[in-house]
């Protein structure tokens, strides 16, 4: 899975730093989440990621 969380993040203007401050989500799974085509993670997770960067979730993914 591929998701658009560092596309997301960069036109916002966010370090991986910010996003991981103002989600609650570890630096090293954002940065996991970005360069990993294969990597799982939960809805949790994404929910929280969705919520910082202020976008719906279902605009993280590619499709």
């Amino acid at each position: 899975m591929k998701y658009r969380i560092k596309e997301i993040r960069e036109q916002k203007g966010m370090s991986q730093v910010e996003l991981a401050e103002k989600s609650g989500v570890t630096r090293a799974t954002i940065w996991k989440l970005e360069t990993s085509d294969s990597e799982a993670t939960t809805t949790k997770t994404l929910q929280k990621l969705a919520q910082a960067l202020d976008v719906d979730m279902k605009q993280l993914f590619y499709g």
